[in-house]
């Protein structure tokens, strides 16, 4: 499960790079403060074509608890959005992580591109591609008897 605020950038992004990385694997996204069946942004649409990912069809989703219990790992773009899987869904708490932990370099948060030009959106799903990969990479190989909270 990715997350973010709105699910109408980043976590879908998220999810589809995601599932092509790690095609074995159900992805799901979701948001925090998600109004709900809104599609994605403008920014997110174009840019995402860049990286092969279509978003055309993407409805938004608000995250709730039968998405935590069904989740194995919860992956956020920023500390406040594991605070608060954190505070309201203690289930979640050992399946949550960053996506930015991913990352090979600080700053591990991934800012909201929303309302920003294709160039902010451009270096977020570059950010969000290269963690992406990395967890693809990890979640490939031979983990057997180890939860996804604990991938390093």
């Amino acid at each position: 499960m990715v997350i973010c605020h709105g699910n109408i950038c980043r976590s879908p992004f998220a999810e589809r790079r995601l599932a092509l990385c790690c095609p074995q694997l159900e992805v799901r996204s979701a948001g925090l403060a998600a109004g709900g069946d809104d599609p994605v942004q403008p920014g997110a649409l174009r840019i995402g074509t860049e990286f092969g990912v279509d978003l055309s069809d993407h409805i938004s989703h608000r995250l709730d608890a039968d998405d935590i219990e069904w989740a194995d790992l919860i992956l956020g773009m920023q500390g406040r959005h594991e605070a608060s899987v954190r505070q309201r869904w203690p289930l979640g708490r050992p399946k949550m992580r960053l996506l930015g932990d991913f990352l090979p370099s600080v700053p591990h948060e991934i800012e909201d591109p929303w309302g920003e030009t294709d160039e902010v959106f451009r270096s977020v799903f570059e950010r969000i591609s290269l963690a992406t990969v990395r967890i693809g990479q990890i979640l490939n190989e031979e983990h057997e008897g180890r939860p996804y909270t604990t991938l390093e």
